[in-house]
């Protein structure tokens, strides 16, 4: 434990760089509500609408939208702050600081994956802060930024628990992704991801006996917790997420032109990064067993998402941090010189922020 502890502890000069990045994003969001730039998409609609239904006192302003009461806590946490601010202000408030603590969760996972890395977590924390999806969905008037909050602390807690398999990481792992399924579905691939990780984990490290206990406990407290919530949503209003996805996912399929879209979503996840994943596999070949293990887990199980049926880099964002590890590894193995390492960075990076700038030309 205390191996994991001085990994994740943060300096001064850490905190700072991650200050500036949280810095930069955030600015940027209140660019875009200066300059008349934000998407008052159906995500916020719906959010605002039921943060008004749960903020109303006798008659209902709107009409219920059981599709975003199956997750409810972000309208919840927007219904809190409506008072003081208003409800597209606290939808604002809200991104930012799911934001903010993003940035520095998405920093522990990285640091925790390259092996305490300080310079390598600060750049997978860069190309993952400050792309395109990100600048584009994540710092607008979306629900992901604190979506993918949710789910990049569940990614770190499946590390944490690796590095200590215990109760306490199981839990930890267990609040995560029940918060986060309150929030949106995304949290479903930790869930995944935790599940098999378990089982699939050598039995010199997890004895089968404690494997079954483990999957048990976090099953059982996970399904307790969300069934109760789902249940109380039919109940109400006979609505399911089997209703939700026949509505919402499903008849994306049958859209022409998915190929062109797939393609072009997918690239923008990384944009000129995915330039440096094939060199990856020189890092890759030495990692040990379990290595391996974790890294094909979390960049095999992402994929689900694709079974949701709309494209959109926005929705394919959860299996940014695998490519990004992948991408991180590859600029590495290139050249061992700072030189020519930082360059490719810078190149990554622009490629996002030129493409998002393209995005919002007239």
């Amino acid at each position: 434990m205390e191996n994991l502890s001085s990994t994740i502890r943060m300096t001064a000069r850490e905190v700072s760089w991650l200050a500036l990045i949280a810095l930069l994003g955030v600015a940027f969001l209140l660019f875009k509500a200066d300059k008349n730039l934000l998407d008052y998409n159906s995500d916020y609609v719906g959010f605002v609408d039921t943060a008004m239904l749960f903020s109303a006192e006798g008659e209902m302003p709107v009409d219920p939208n059981p599709a975003r009461i199956l997750k409810p806590l972000a309208p919840a946490l927007i219904a809190l702050g409506a008072p003081v601010v208003g409800f597209e202000d606290a939808f604002l408030w809200h991104v930012a600081l799911a934001y903010i603590a993003l940035v520095f969760v998405t920093y522990l996972f990285f640091k925790l994956f390259f092996n305490g890395n300080v310079i390598q977590a600060l750049v997978g924390t860069v190309f993952f802060s400050l792309s395109y999806p990100m600048l584009r969905y994540g710092l607008d008037l979306y629900s992901e930024t604190g979506a993918l909050l949710f789910y990049v602390a569940g990614l770190l807690g499946v590390l944490m628990f690796l590095r200590k398999p215990s109760y306490e990481t199981l839990l930890l792992n267990v609040v995560i992704a029940i918060f986060g399924f309150l929030w949106k579905e995304y949290s479903a691939v930790h869930c995944v991801i935790f599940n098999l990780i378990i089982m699939v984990w050598p039995t010199e490290h997890i004895s089968i006996s404690k494997k079954l206990r483990f999957l048990l406990l976090f099953n059982g407290l996970w399904i307790l917790a969300e069934g109760l919530w789902q249940l109380a949503v039919w109940n109400d209003y006979g609505y399911t997420y089997l209703d939700w996805y026949a509505g919402g996912g499903a008849p994306y399929f049958a859209h022409e032109g998915r190929l062109f879209m797939l393609m072009k979503s997918t690239f923008a996840l990384l944009m000129l990064g995915w330039l440096f994943v094939p060199f990856s596999w020189r890092t890759i070949r030495d990692l040990s067993r379990e290595q391996k293990l974790t890294f094909a887990l979390i960049a095999i199980v992402p994929v689900m998402v694709l079974g949701w049926g709309a494209i959109s880099s926005r929705l394919f964002y959860v299996m940014t941090p695998a490519l990004i590890v992948a991408s991180v590894w590859g600029i590495w193995s290139l050249s061992p010189r700072a030189l020519v390492r930082y360059s490719l960075v810078t190149l990554v990076v622009m490629s996002h922020i030129v493409w998002t700038t393209i995005q919002y030309l007239p």
